[in-house]
């Protein structure tokens, strides 16, 4: 199984700023695309 970096440095960030949103806004993505990451992450472990 392969680690998706990306997504656990997402995670990671979400966790310190305590905010979906604001995470989102720092990554310049969208809240949804976020959420999606997240999900695939959650799906994975």
């Amino acid at each position: 199984m392969e680690i998706d970096m990306t997504s656990l440095k997402y995670f990671v960030l979400i966790c310190k700023n305590k905010s979906f949103s604001k995470t989102a806004e720092e990554l310049f993505i969208t809240q949804q695309a976020l959420s999606k990451r997240i999900q695939k992450l959650e799906k994975q472990y």
